[in-house]
C-alpha cells in the first residue's frame, strides 16, 4: 500500500511539473504511467472479497518474485520527471529579485494570490506570532526560508510542514514515511483558503511547532503577480533562543533571566550564551530586509 499512496501523492502534484513540456521525455512518462494504471487495477483485484484468477495478481502474490520491484521502478522515473522541475525551483540562499524575468528562469509561474498568513508558535503564552503576506507562487520550501527569517532562527535544524494529511520537507531514505519535496509545492497548488492551517515544525530536538492560519487571500493582476513580495507587516516578542531545550528550556530561561534582575543566583552560563537575547523585542525592518529577497 505503501507504494499506492506515494502514487497518488505523485498524481496530486505532477501536473504542475508537466506544465513544462522540455522538462521529460513523453515516451518514458507513458510507460511508466501504463505500469502505474497496471498496478491500480491489481490494488482493485486484491481488495475484492475472492481473489480473482488473474496472472498480474498471481505474479505479484508469488513468492520469490520481484515484481514489485518493477513498480517501484516505475514509481521512481515518475518521480525523476518532477524532480526536474524541483531542482527548477531550488532557491538562492542568498536571495533574489521578485520580477517576472528572475522568478520565470527559476520555474515559476505567475503567482494567483496574496496569502495573510498568521503564524504563531504553539504552547508558549504570552503569544509569539508574526503576521506575513507571501505571494501564492512561492514554495513552501520559501515559506520555510520566510519563516526562519521572520521568527529569527539560524536554519540549523531539520523542519516539516503538515497539511491536509500531507506532510511536506526533505525526504531522507531513513524516513519511512512518505515526505513530499517541500520545494515542489507553491502556496497556490495547495488551494489555500481563509480559515485553513497548516503546522510548521523546526528543530525535530526542541520540536518548535507552528501554527499557520490563513487570515486572508487576494486575487493578484498583471505585473503584480510576479512583483509581489513577501512581508511581515507585524507580530509580537522575538523567538525563542536556537537549542535552549524547546518549550520547557524557553520557560527556565525566562526564569534565569526574571532572576538575573533581583540580583538571585542565575546561571552564568546560560546567560553568556544568550546575553543578546531580548525576549519582548521585534526588529521588523530588520526583517523585511531579509524578506525583501524571498
Amino acid at each position: 500500500m505503501r507504494i499506492y499512496e506515494c502514487f497518488l501523492l505523485w498524481m496530486r502534484l505532477v501536473g504542475d511539473a508537466l506544465a513544462f513540456p522540455a522538462s521529460y521525455d513523453e515516451d518514458s512518462l507513458r510507460k511508466h504511467m501504463a505500469k502505474m494504471v497496471e498496478l491500480l487495477d491489481v490494488c482493485s483485484m486484491l481488495n475484492e472479497p475472492q481473489l480473482p484468477d488473474n496472472k498480474l495478481v498471481k505474479r505479484l502474490l508469488e513468492p520469490g518474485r520481484s515484481a514489485i520491484g518493477e513498480y517501484y521502478d516505475a514509481l521512481d522515473g515518475l518521480e525523476t520527471i518532477s524532480s526536474l522541475r524541483q531542482t527548477a525551483r531550488r532557491i538562492p540562499r542568498s536571495g533574489r529579485v521578485s520580477e517576472r524575468a528572475v522568478l520565470q528562469r527559476q520555474g515559476y509561474a505567475a503567482s494567483q494570490y496574496l496569502y495573510h498568513l498568521e503564524v504563531t508558535i504553539k504552547d508558549i503564552q504570552p503569544p509569539i506570532f508574526r503576521r506575513l503576506t507571501i505571494p501564492g507562487n512561492r514554495t513552501l520550501a520559501d515559506l520555510h526560508l520566510c519563516l526562519q527569517d521572520a521568527f529569527g532562527w539560524s536554519d540549523y535544524h531539520l523542519h516539516e510542514f503538515h497539511f491536509d494529511h500531507m506532510t511536506f520537507g526533505e525526504p531522507s531514505d531513513e524516513d519511512e514515511r512518505v515526505i513530499i519535496w517541500d520545494d515542489i509545492v507553491s502556496l497556490d497548488e495547495l488551494l489555500l483558503r481563509k480559515g485553513d492551517r497548516i503546522e510548521y515544525e523546526y528543530d525535530f530536538g526542541d520540536d518548535w511547532l507552528h501554527s499557520i492560519k490563513v487570515t486572508g487571500r487576494e486575487p493578484l493582476e498583471s505585473e503584480s503577480r510576479w512583483t509581489s513580495k513577501c512581508v511581515c507587516t507585524g507580530g509580537a516578542r522575538a523567538a525563542p533562543p536556537e537549542d535552549c531545550g524547546g518549550t520547557e528550556g524557553y520557560r527556565e530561561l525566562l526564569k534565569e533571566m526574571e532572576a538575573e534582575l533581583f540580583d538571585l543566583e542565575v546561571d552564568q552560563a546560560a546567560r553568556r550564551r544568550f546575553k543578546s537575547w531580548k525576549p519582548e523585542a521585534i526588529d521588523l525592518d530588520r526583517i523585511n530586509k531579509k524578506l525583501a529577497k524571498r
